[in-house]
């Protein structure tokens, strides 16, 4: 994994590049999170 220390770019950048982060974690974890919170309520 990369990370990216977003301290240095303007904001419009961060907000894109978190926003595409979001969507990976998303796309790549979604079942298993959904999974996971369904079995503690």
């Amino acid at each position: 994994m990369i990370y990216l220390n977003y301290n240095n770019l303007d904001d419009e950048t961060q907000s894109r590049l978190l926003a595409m982060s979001r969507k990976d974690v998303e796309k790549r974890f979604g079942e298993q999170i959904k999974d996971i919170l369904r079995n503690i309520t």
